[in-house]
């Protein structure tokens, strides 16, 4: 006689478990280094709004260059200080103002913010944008936020070898399910191990090495994702990169 028992909800639970520990934990670090934060975010926003006043004064054939790294500069202290915010409330998410929205958009709102990152400058994006998908009901801004984090992601995961070494960017509609939109984000780097592939979106998993990561950017992505009511999937082989998928319900 074989008696057996299905463990399948008790592992799902000690999961659960150690997934709300973590986001506890994560509530009490950023606590702690808010305010640190906050502080010389104010000061790079104050000298922001110093510098654009002097804008008249620059050369004509400068000017544009020079607004448009402070719009830059202010775009980002604004999503730095929203992510810091949002980090305590990591376990509840709160969703902004939701619209429809063509993901494309989003994606090059995404890549405008990253082009004048030094790394981002040495990978050769191939954009596959699909001119034939619906809108998703979304938040721009997040959606930025998860397309910037996973094109970060992939960044550093290639082995930049100059101009050549492509991160491809594709968009169409699921082949599976007609109403979702996919958002894929492939990398050709060094793959990810099998064993790490159902760890990857936990917080504070990282691979990376000490001081290139806090393991919170797939984290967060990933819950910023469930909340549109879409999912994130992740596909790779050691040696051939990573296919990072974002899956998200479009409307009519």
């Amino acid at each position: 006689i074989t008696i057996g028992e299905d463990i399948t909800e008790a592992r799902e639970a000690r999961a659960q478990i150690a997934h709300s520990e973590k986001l506890a934990a994560i509530g009490q670090l950023v606590a702690g280094v808010m305010h640190e934060i906050n502080n010389p975010l104010a000061t790079i926003s104050a000298c922001s709004e110093a510098l654009a006043l002097h804008a008249e004064g620059v050369a004509p054939a400068e000017r544009a260059s020079f607004t448009e790294y402070l719009q830059i500069v202010e775009t980002e202290i604004r999503r730095c200080k929203r992510i810091v915010d949002e980090l305590l409330d990591f376990s509840r998410p709160k969703l902004r103002e939701k619209g429809p929205l063509n993901v494309n958009h989003a994606i090059k709102q995404a890549l405008f913010l990253l082009k004048h990152h030094d790394r981002f400058k040495r990978v050769r994006v191939v954009q596959e944008l699909s001119d034939d998908l619906r809108p998703v009901l979304a938040s721009e801004e997040h959606l930025v936020q998860v397309f910037i984090a996973l094109m970060l992601n992939a960044m550093d995961a290639i082995e930049v070898a100059g101009n050549e070494t492509p991160l491809t960017i594709r968009t169409a509609l699921s082949a599976a399910k007609n109403d979702e939109v996919r958002v894929d984000f492939i990398d050709t780097g060094a793959g990810i191990p099998r064993q790490h592939l159902d760890k990857v979106f936990e917080p504070f998993f990282t691979t990376k090495p000490q001081g290139r990561g806090t393991g919170l950017g797939l984290s967060l992505s990933y819950g910023l994702v469930a909340e549109h009511g879409g999912r994130i999937e992740v596909d790779s082989e050691m040696g051939e990169g990573a296919r990072f998928s974002v899956f998200l319900p479009s409307v009519r």
